[in-house]
């Protein structure tokens, strides 16, 4: 889906970030516009560790693909991250969605372009709406590129078993298979992520390799599904990770 979004230099959003204190207490009452474009900026720093001290183009949106055309006051946030566009006279082009880049030196890293949603609010009604301090929802809009070839394969064959399923995955590059449970979990930053949440402890954890096959239908999941208790507050959150180089892709509540 075509995207437009409002370009911000990286260096100017680490100018605004200095007037917010960045250590604000995950269970806060209140927040604003600004302290919310910091704390997905924040989580995208956890979330994605190889972005840190590298150059990058970033935009913001309204979310959801939605350009930011309209006043918002950021309750819902879009972040895209690309590949550092130098200025020229005529302005700056971003590159081509269509041209995804492994991010040089990081075998575990992410493909660029990112389409990041954080969503701060809560309710479905207008007069029922809470705003919060932390991301209720986030979810990476882009898969990597491995994956989109792993389910395409794995579309095309309904016939087959969850095993050869399973194998065509692994040798298109699959890491962390249902067999790699502890090791998809050492993976999920419990720590940081308790800065966001307050106190995490894993419930359970489980991988689907498919939905109800159906003929000419998209049923190949290959998805971690992570349940995440949030101590003290009698909720949890729902984590999902994607098996190829297992970065976290949604956050739910």
């Amino acid at each position: 889906m075509a995207r437009s979004f409002a370009s911000v230099g990286l260096r100017s959003l680490q100018l605004a970030a200095v007037f917010v204190v960045l250590n604000m207490a995950a269970q806060a009452d209140t927040c604003s516009s600004l302290d919310r474009l910091v704390i997905a900026l924040r989580l995208t720093r956890v979330l994605y560790p190889e972005l840190r001290h590298r150059e990058f183009s970033i935009s913001l949106s309204a979310g959801h693909g939605n350009p930011l055309n309209t006043p918002t006051n950021g309750t819902d946030i879009g972040l895209a991250i690309d590949k550092n566009v130098e200025p020229t006279a005529a302005g700056s082009k971003p590159r081509s969605d269509d041209t995804p880049q492994l991010l040089p030196g990081e075998a575990d890293g992410s493909e660029l372009p990112l389409y990041l949603d954080f969503d701060f609010a809560e309710g479905t009604r207008a007069a029922e709406i809470d705003v919060v301090c932390r991301p209720l929802k986030f979810i990476n809009n882009k898969s990597s590129k491995q994956i989109q070839d792993a389910r395409e394969v794995i579309d095309s064959h309904p016939e087959w078993t969850d095993e050869q399923d399973l194998d065509t995955a692994t040798k298109l590059g699959m890491r962390f298979g249902p067999k790699k449970k502890n090791d998809v979990l050492r993976l999920i930053p419990l720590k940081e992520l308790s800065e966001f949440y307050g106190p995490l402890r894993i419930q359970k954890a489980f991988f689907s390799i498919t939905r109800t096959k159906q003929p000419g239908s998209n049923f190949a999941d290959l998805t971690w599904f992570i349940t995440v208790d949030r101590v003290g507050a009698q909720k949890t959150l729902q984590i999902m990770v994607e098996p190829f180089r297992g970065k976290i892709v949604a956050i739910s509540e």
